[in-house]
């Protein structure tokens, strides 16, 4: 036993040996399923949000009922052009959902899925608000 421990000390220990230690490879986003699908729906959803009001946009009055309260009393009003707004504020959530989910993909893969996925749920709540406002 006592040449083992004298053996042990005159070795030196593996974490302060020169062996290049190999890392895993980084896991690329670019090759994720998850990132393919939730974009192009996402995108899908956008434009199909674009081609509704593109669609209606010859019977949209010049002055909109924009928001309602729980009673359904109009609170705010806008200009027809105003619509583009909520297709505009979810382009604006998908592409910073996307830079920070790709941001955080090689440490947190599944919060970055997450806010890929999210994008999608956005771009239905755009579509649907559009759809209240102009009916």
């Amino acid at each position: 036993m006592i040449s083992r421990v004298e053996a042990s000390d005159s070795a030196e220990p593996s974490f302060l040996s020169n062996e290049a230690v190999e890392k895993p490879p980084t896991p690329s986003p670019l090759r994720d399923v998850t990132l393919a699908a939730t974009v192009l729906a996402s995108i899908a959803i956008l434009a199909l949000c674009g081609l509704y009001i593109s669609l209606r946009w010859a019977s949209i009055p010049d002055v909109l009922a924009m928001q309602f309260s729980r009673d359904g009393a109009i609170l705010a009003y806008g200009q027809r052009e105003d619509i583009f707004k909520l297709p505009g504020i979810g382009a604006a959530i998908l592409i910073a959902n996307l830079g920070i989910g790709l941001s955080i993909y090689a440490r947190e893969r599944a919060a970055a899925r997450m806010l890929w996925s999210i994008s999608v749920v956005v771009q239905v709540l755009v579509l649907v608000a559009t759809a209240r406002i102009l009916h």
